[in-house]
This record gives C-alpha cells, structure tokens and sequence, in this order.
C-alpha cells in the first residue's frame, strides 16, 4: 500500500489567499495526499474558511489551533511532530498566500523515489524547486525566484553555503521521513524551519534541485519573507549590520544554529568526516575571541561562501563587525 504525502499548513490571518492554495492542493494530478492544518490563533477567517474545506474532503485533519501566537518555526514544528506521530513517509511544506502547480507532487515524489532507489531507503533526502513571482491577482512579477534573488543550487559542496546562508525556499520542499528523524525535534536556535531541514540533508543526506519552478510564489504586503527587491534588501543589510556591532542580529543566531547543528550531528553520530570537520572548524572559529583578519582568513580557509559577491563582502563584514571579545553564546550546547 503506498502511504500518502503529508502536506502541512501552518495559517496565521490568511483569509485572503487560503481558498485559492486549498484549491491548488485539491486540484493535483496526484491525489494521494493528506494535509495536516494548524492555526496560530488568527483573528480573521482562515480558521472558518478551512473548516469548509476539511468538511467537504476527508483528506483535510485540522489540528488544535493555538491558544497564543506562537510563530511560523514553531507552528511548523507542531505540524511536523505530528507528521511523524501519524507515521508520514514523506512531508512536504504549504504556505497559505501561494498557488501550487497542477503536478507539483507527482514531479516531487517522482525525482524522491527515484533517488531512493538509487542511494537507498534509509538515506535523508530533501528535494527542493524554483518558484514562480506571482503579485496579489496571481499575474507574473518574475518567471524565476531563483534569478531574481541571485541565488542557485550547490550540489557539489552544499554545507559550504548553507552553513552562511539559505538557498532552499520551504514552500517548494518535499522531504522523506529519514530526514524528519534527523532533524527533529526542531532545536530553539534554529533561524527558520526550512533551513534547519536544509543543513541537516547537506549533513547527513541529500539535497535534489527541480530548475521547474512548481509554486506561485506570492508578494504582498504580509509576506514574512518574500522575494526583497533593492530597498527592503539594503535597510535589511543596514539593521543586520548595525545588530552584528552588538553580537545580536541573523549572523550570530546563524552561528547558534551552526553550534546545535554540530551537537545534533555529534550526538547521533550522523554525517560523514568531511562534513563533521567542516562544521567544527566554522564553529570553532567562534567559539573563543579571535581577531577579525583570522575570522576572515578561517572563513577564506573553510571555502564559506554567500553566493552573489555583495553578499560575501557582507559575511565578512559581519565578522569584522563582531566584537573582539565575541564568543558564541551557544558553543557547546
């Protein structure tokens, strides 16, 4: 019997769009799927609007809603927690704002099983796509996020970038249940959800690209984090830059996430050496005081890299910005 694909849906004040993703999901050519829905206590009518929904298709469980907001990271791993509880093969992520392509699932699970049979039941695999622009009436902003974002896939070396910096868009990904036993529980210092399950298949596992984008990625207003163009880019860069000063800000919480990852992969006794080396020598470089040239060395030395040379720059610059005594706060834990 072919177990089904458990799409979560973690909603917080979606009224606007849910219906048109419910109906994208509902409208796939492969129909074996079963979606999991937590609310995070919204206050318009997405709880409502879901609740038809699930009423008309047995295929739609609606969880305990929250009492509280608790935010997208941990809502996501609730749904995930449960996932596994109900004993999901394969998980695959849903945002409430987006459009999926019509076979969406049936070309994810096809490159999933494929490369299960190639590498192995038991490997973590994580399979990820492009993504389409779409504004507030479904019309294209922009054919492809990846390009329009500066960024692509790095199947050779992963880790290398993903230590410093995301690639892999959450709504896009299809993951196997190898994979949630790695990565689950979800630790505290992890920075988003979808990263966290990025790190640990460059870790431990696999990482597969779809150049195809198979989700309308939607902009407006209420995106958590969207596709920035220069304006939203640049004063976001001025406040990371201005936080790194402080030892606070995304660059210090990505070497928090580094350190549980490094702790998550020791303990289990997950990864190969090369990836085992290479995580302990990037945490190592914070983990005591170091001056700003042998930060910058370590990190030229480790093949770091942000893809796009603004954003390099920018990792250096936020380790110069460090302050001289900075020691990461999570070492060790």
């Amino acid at each position: 019997m072919i177990k089904p694909i458990y799409v979560l849906l973690a909603t917080y004040n979606g009224s606007a769009f849910i219906a048109e993703q419910l109906d994208s999901l509902i409208a796939q050519t492969d129909p074996g799927w079963r979606l999991l829905v937590r609310d995070d206590a919204s206050t318009d009518r997405t709880a409502e609007i879901v609740a038809a929904y699930a009423a008309k298709d047995a295929r739609i469980t609606v969880l305990a809603a929250s009492q509280t907001n608790q935010g997208t990271a941990a809502n996501f791993g609730r749904l995930l927690r449960a996932a596994c509880e109900q004993g999901a093969a394969y998980v695959m992520l849903m945002d409430q704002d987006d459009v999926w392509r019509a076979d969406k699932i049936e070309r994810q699970i096809r490159l999933m099983r494929t490369e299960e049979e190639r590498l192995g039941a038991g490997v973590p695999i994580l399979v990820h796509s492009d993504l389409e622009l779409i504004d507030c009436d479904g019309r294209t902003i922009h054919s492809s996020f990846m390009n329009f974002q500066h960024i692509r896939d790095e199947p050779s070396a992963p880790l290398r970038t993903l230590l410093v910096q995301n690639y892999v868009t959450g709504c896009t990904i299809l993951v196997n249940r190898p994979l949630l036993d790695a990565a689950l529980p979800i630790p505290p210092s992890a920075m988003v959800h979808d990263w966290w399950l990025a790190l640990i298949a460059a870790t431990v596992g696999k990482i597969l690209y779809d150049p195809t984008p198979t989700v309308g990625y939607r902009q407006h207003p209420g995106n958590q984090i969207g596709a920035k163009g220069w304006r939203r880019g640049l004063a976001s860069v001025w406040q990371g830059l201005r936080l790194s000063r402080t030892g606070d800000g995304n660059f210090a919480r990505s070497l928090a996430q580094a350190s549980a990852l490094k702790t998550r992969v020791e303990r289990a006794g997950l990864g190969a050496d090369a990836q085992q080396q290479l995580l302990a020598a990037y945490c190592a470089l914070f983990e005591r005081p170091r001056g700003r040239c042998a930060r910058i060395s370590g990190l030229r030395a480790l093949g770091l890299r942000r893809q796009w040379a603004v954003r390099q720059w920018l990792l250096y610059l936020h380790a110069c910005l460090l302050p001289a005594a900075y020691a990461n706060p999570a070492a060790g834990k």
